[in-house]
C-alpha cells in the first residue's frame, strides 16, 4: 500500500467524494525520435488506471487525501484490474457497481513522439462508466465528505448523469463545495443540444466549473476569446479555472475579476491526465485552507509534475509537488 502524509488540519477536511468515470487505459509509447524507430510489431501496450474522475481520485490519494469514489465497472478483468489499482493507492471502492450487462471502460491512448496523446476510441454506448445508478448514490457519503468532485464526460447518455446530479444536489443541500471537470468529449467540434442541456444542469449546481479553455470551454460557451468565454460561464455564481496548457490558467471568480496564474516550465514527456491531476492540486490546496489564486497555482504545479513524467500519476507526491512549487 502507499503510504501517505496525513493532513494537518482537521481529517474531515481531507474527504473527498468523486463520482464519475473510471477505467483502464491502454498507453501506447510511439518512437521519441528516428534513433529510437522500431517495428511496430515489438510496441507493447501497458495498462494504467484512468478515466477523468479516477486519475483525479488517484491523484488526491497520493496527495494524502481520503477518497471515496462512485463509479461503475463490468465483471470483466479490466474491472478487477482496475479496483486493484484503486485500492493499492488507498481510493475507497467500497461504493463501487458492478455490472454483468456492461464492459468495464478501456480506452487506447496513444503518446506521440511529442508527449501529445491520442484516444483510439471504442463505442462505448455500453460501457459501465455511463451507467452508474442512482439509487447507488450514498447520501451518508455525500454528507459526511468535505468536497464533491464530478465530471461531464458521457453526460448525453446512460444513467450515470442522474447520478451525478443527484449527488450534486445532495451536496448542495449541504453546503459542501462541489466541482465540476467539464471533460466535454464531442465530435466535429460541435456540442449537440441535448448535451448541452444535460451539462448546462450540472453546471447551475457547480461552485467550480474547470475545463480546458480552448477545447471545452469555448465549446460550452460558443467564445474563442477565453477571458470573454470565461465570464460567460461563470455568469457571476461560479468560479471558473480556464485551463490553457503549457500557459498555465485563468481563474475567473465571481465577482468577474479574472486572473492569470503562469505554468511551471517542464519538459513534456506525455500529456496524458494533465487536466484530471490539476483538478485534483487544485481541490486539496482548498482542502487545505487554501485562496483559490493558491489552489490554482498548485493544480498548475501538480499538472506539471504530471506531463514531466510517463504516466498520469506515479511522480505525484507532496514532496515533489512542494520541490516544484520551491523553486
Amino acid at each position: 500500500m502507499v503510504s501517505h502524509t496525513s493532513n494537518p488540519m482537521d481529517p474531515k477536511l481531507s474527504q473527498v467524494t468523486v463520482i464519475g468515470d473510471a477505467g483502464v487505459d491502454a498507453i501506447i509509447q510511439l518512437p521519441k525520435s528516428q534513433k529510437d524507430e522500431t517495428s511496430f510489431n515489438i510496441i507493447q501496450p501497458t495498462l494504467s488506471p484512468g478515466g477523468t474522475a479516477g486519475n483525479t481520485s488517484l491523484s488526491l490519494a497520493r496527495l494524502g487525501h481520503v477518497v471515496k469514489m462512485f463509479f461503475a465497472i463490468g465483471s470483466d478483468s479490466y474491472g478487477k484490474y482496475l479496483l486493484s489499482a484503486l485500492e493499492d493507492t488507498n481510493v475507497n471502492t467500497e461504493h463501487v457497481h458492478v455490472s454483468a450487462d456492461h464492459f468495464t471502460l478501456h480506452v487506447n491512448v496513444i503518446i506521440d513522439h511529442l508527449g501529445e496523446r491520442h484516444f483510439a476510441g471504442n463505442p462505448y454506448e455500453n460501457w459501465a462508466s455511463v451507467n452508474y445508478p442512482p439509487d447507488k448514490v450514498s447520501h451518508e457519503a455525500i454528507t459526511k465528505s468535505s468536497w464533491l468532485h464530478t465530471t461531464g464526460n458521457s453526460f448525453d447518455r446512460g444513467t450515470t448523469p442522474l447520478s451525478t446530479i443527484r449527488s450534486m444536489t445532495i451536496a448542495k443541500q449541504h453546503n459542501i463545495p462541489i466541482s465540476l471537470d467539464l471533460n466535454l468529449r464531442s465530435p466535429n467540434n460541435q456540442l449537440p443540444t441535448q448535451y448541452k442541456q444535460a451539462i448546462s444542469e450540472a453546471i447551475e449546481l457547480a461552485d467550480y466549473v474547470l475545463g480546458s479553455a480552448d477545447d471545452e470551454i469555448a465549446l460550452y460557451t460558443d467564445i474563442d476569446e477565453p477571458s470573454q468565454a470565461a465570464l460567460a460561464l461563470s455568469a457571476g455564481t461560479r468560479t471558473v479555472i480556464s485551463r490553457l496548457g503549457s500557459n498555465g490558467c485563468l481563474v475567473t471568480a465571481p465577482s468577474g475579476e479574472i486572473t492569470h496564474i503562469p505554468s511551471y516550465q517542464v519538459k513534456v514527456v506525455d500529456t496524458l491526465g494533465a487536466g484530471d491531476t490539476y483538478n485534483a492540486g487544485f481541490i486539496s490546496a482548498k482542502l487545505d485552507g487554501a485562496s483559490t489564486i493558491e489552489a490554482a497555482r498548485r493544480g498548475n504545479a501538480i499538472a506539471a509534475l504530471c506531463v514531466a513524467s510517463e504516466g498520469v500519476t506515479e511522480n505525484i507526491t507532496i514532496e515533489s509537488m512542494q520541490a516544484l512549487m520551491n523553486g
